[in-house]
């Protein structure tokens, strides 16, 4: 969530994201993981240790950049939150990032 969101933008963006979620869901289905989509909207490093704890997940993978180049240049933001306090294993993956003017 974001400044200046309305109830109607974030309810398009969960909708949004649960159907992405779904389409990855289906594509893995029969590949050997169980998967679960939990979506909740407060501070994602903190609702994934959440989350994380409540459902004794074993290990934790995360992208490792997002959007902002300054505070993400070698991890990203909320991958680094989670990676200071979550006392889980994480797996980091570099994922290809979009090219930055």
């Amino acid at each position: 969530m974001t400044k200046g969101e309305t109830h109607e933008d974030i309810e398009s963006n969960v909708q949004e994201a649960t159907k992405k979620l779904e389409e990855i869901k289906t594509n893995l289905a029969g590949a050997g993981p169980s998967i679960k989509i939990h979506i909740r909207q407060d501070r994602p490093s903190d609702e994934i240790i959440s989350l994380s704890d409540a459902e004794d997940i074993s290990l934790i993978l995360m992208s490792s950049h997002g959007k902002d180049l300054l505070t993400e240049l070698l991890v990203g933001s909320k991958t680094l939150g989670v990676a200071i306090h979550t006392n889980r294993p994480l797996m980091i993956i570099n994922t290809p990032g979009k090219p930055r003017n």
